[in-house]
Parts: C-alpha cells; structure tokens; sequence
C-alpha cells in the first residue's frame, strides 16, 4: 500500500527501552516484539511508567479519576489485591483445622486487606458504578487462549498509588 503525501496515520504501542545506543535508546515493542531506535529527542515526547518528577498527595476519588482519564497512556498503578479465598480460611482456622478465637480473628482480619500488587498497565475501560476498571498489564504474559491473560480489574478502593505523566500520585 502506497501511502499519500498529507495521509494522516495513528501508532499506539506499548515499548520497553532495551539499551542506550549512540542514537539514543533501543526499544522493544511489548505486543510484537519488534525493535527500533528512536533519537533522545522523540524520547522527550514519551509518557513513561515509572519515571516521575514531582510527588502529590491525593485523595482516592481523585486517584480513581486518574485512572478514568489516562485514555490508554501507560502507568504504574499500585493496588491491593481481592484476597483469596485460602487466604480467608487461614484468618478463620489455624493450622491444625481448629477454629480460632472470635477476638484472634478480629485482630487478624483488621491487618488484611489483600496482598499489595504493583502493576504497569493501560486502562481499557471503567466501570464507575461499581468503581472498578479494566487495565492490560504489560508485565504479564498474553497467554494462548482467546481470552488475553493479561487483563486485571482495579478495585477503586483498594488504590495506593499511581505514577502518570511524570507524576506520581499517593493516597493521603
């Protein structure tokens, strides 16, 4: 396909930096494995996960805006994870089956909230009513099914944390 002088073109992709090089950096695209070298200066012009220059303290309703507002730029989001149930049982009952104390589960279920996860993602889509959002982890292995293994829900309540646009936002 011959492209015409004036065509207007869109590339998203998701990218590791592999090296430095005398250009400037190496990079891997995540969904293709495909590489390349872009100059320092194109550089400036990337959003980045983890790098930030400035730190705020925010409130969870405006950390949840973060996330419905990042139109499919990447971030680091931190979060607590949905506990499992094992994990609940072993709160309930000690390790030789016999049920623990009403007051010994009290004091172990205040201290858990489900294991803290840190992920670099994009947001695929929030769901408001139910405060929850649908993010691809770039971390994660796309799986061989269908269904892409990399898909997590972020429970709006569980958020910590988010690095975005150079800046990274903590809960208060």
């Amino acid at each position: 396909m011959k492209i015409k002088v004036g065509s207007k073109l869109s590339r998203i992709q998701y990218v590791e930096v592999t090296s430095e090089t005398t250009l400037g950096v190496a990079l891997k695209c995540l969904d293709t494995d495909m590489t390349w070298q872009v100059s320092a200066e194109i550089m400036k012009q990337f959003v980045h996960s983890t790098e930030f220059a400035t730190t705020e303290k925010v409130t969870r309703t405006t950390l949840a805006e973060i996330l419905g507002k990042a139109n499919g730029k990447i971030m680091q989001v931190k979060f607590k994870v949905q506990p499992k149930i094992d994990d609940l049982i072993n709160i309930a009952y000690s390790e030789d089956g016999k049920s623990k104390s009403k007051a010994a589960i009290k004091k172990e279920a205040k201290t858990f909230g489900g294991k803290e996860r840190t992920m670099v993602c994009h947001i695929l889509g929030t769901e408001n009513v139910f405060g929850r959002s649908l993010a691809l982890d770039l971390e994660a292995k796309k799986g061989d099914g269908k269904h892409d293994a990399r898909t997590r829900l972020i429970d709006h309540r569980s958020l910590q944390q988010i690095i975005f646009n150079g800046v990274k936002y903590e809960l208060k």
